[in-house]
């Protein structure tokens, strides 16, 4: 072989290697491509995941913020209304306390020295279950002649028409109702 024979023989080789190299570069860049468009693929679904995983964190957070407050207040209402069946019950001793005392006419109590006795007994007792009452945050709703009906905490027995008085106002008070801070125990019979 000749030199020249030798030279084209290797400028052919060069060129088979400088297209060898061409073919790689472009799938190595078509690769490259393809690997750059796959990550861009994944880090999107990436994001829309994270988006869709802080959605339900923040979600979560706020239920379990709202199950704390519903139990913050369920604990307090317990401890607070807990006395409630106890106090309906005491109501009745209370009322009758008032209704004894209520029920002795004056001129008899200046007549007998027992039974004003009896009487002052009473109506310490009474004073005394009040105060308990109010500490505990339970009060008396004893509604005057001339109030407005409240349907809240009053219950209408009867219904009298009278010309001397407005439409829908108390004529008689039948019993007294109660309130356990702002829950009604019993209604006011009127």
């Amino acid at each position: 072989m000749t030199a020249k024979e030798n030279n084209d023989e290797l400028n052919d080789y060069i060129e088979v290697i400088k297209e060898a190299e061409q073919q790689a570069e472009d799938k190595k860049k078509e690769k490259s491509d393809t690997d750059f468009l796959k990550l861009e693929e994944e880090y999107k679904e990436a994001i829309k995941e994270t988006e869709h995983l802080k959605d339900q964190l923040v979600r979560n957070l706020a239920d379990t913020d709202n199950l704390r407050k519903r139990t913050a207040k369920q604990i307090e209402d317990a401890s607070k209304f807990a006395v409630s069946n106890f106090a309906k019950d005491l109501i009745e001793v209370l009322e009758n306390l008032y209704l004894a005392n209520s029920n002795i006419p004056e001129d008899m109590l200046r007549q007998d020295k027992l039974l004003k006795s009896i009487y002052q007994g009473v109506e310490m007792t009474q004073k005394t279950l009040v105060s308990i009452f109010e500490k505990y945050g339970i009060k008396r709703i004893y509604p005057a002649i001339g109030d407005v009906f409240d349907h809240s905490v009053h219950e209408a027995v009867s219904q009298v028409e009278a010309k001397d008085a407005a439409p829908n106002t108390i004529l008689n008070v039948m019993r007294a109702g109660y309130v356990l801070h702002d829950r009604l125990l019993k209604p006011a019979m009127v």
